[in-house]
Formats: structure tokens, sequence, C-alpha cells
């Protein structure tokens, strides 16, 4: 406890470092993150482009079932188009705000050497 006083401040200056490393993380995992994702939906947009625009062609000699297939595919793209959206909205913010810190706190902690009386 007596060295609690000289600790504190020392323990602050630490702990902003910490905040500051872990803030600068969440930016970068949501910057990551929103790549990603804008990635990703610009590959189903250039998907369901193509299918959209050729499907009687792509699917020619297709029997029903694999038509019926690639059909679901499409409609899967869709809904999924619609999610990007969402996802972009509140998924970044959140892996940010995962990385903020809440709290703080100094717990002191002390060492004891022993040593054999022989040495």
């Amino acid at each position: 406890e007596e060295l609690l006083p000289q600790l504190e401040p020392r323990a602050m200056e630490m702990a902003k470092v910490a905040e500051v490393h872990l803030s600068d993380r969440g930016v970068r995992e949501e910057r990551d993150l929103r790549a990603t994702l804008e990635r990703q939906r610009r590959r189903v947009v250039e998907e369901l482009t193509k299918y959209e625009r050729r499907l009687n062609q792509l699917t020619l000699g297709f029997d029903l079932e694999d038509r019926r297939q690639v059909e679901n595919n499409m409609r899967g793209w869709r809904r999924r188009l619609e999610q990007f959206g969402k996802d972009l909205e509140v998924e970044p913010p959140r892996v940010r705000e995962f990385y903020m810190v809440r709290a703080t706190r100094v717990e002191p902690v002390g060492l004891a050497y022993l040593w054999p009386e022989t040495n």
C-alpha cells in the first residue's frame, strides 16, 4: 500500500499507452472488416449480374434440378446483397467498440525472493 501512490501515476501512463494501441487496433480492424465486406459485396454483385444477364444461355442444357439450383443461388445472392448494407452499418463499428477501454485499475503485486542459507 505504501508504494501505491508512486505506482498509480506510472500505471495511468501505461494505461494511456495501452488505450492508444487498442484504439489504433480497433480502427485498423474496422477498416479491414469494411474492406473485406466491400470486396465480398462486389464479388456477389459480379456473380449475380453475370447470371442474371445470361441465365438462359448459361443454363442451356441443364436439367430442371441444375437450373433450380442456379436460381436458388441467385436468390441467396440477392438476400446476401441486402444483408451487406446492414453488416457494413453495424459490424465495423462494433469491432472498433470492442477495443475501447471501459475500465482501468491498478493491482499492486509483490515479489519475494527466497535464497537458501547455504548459498
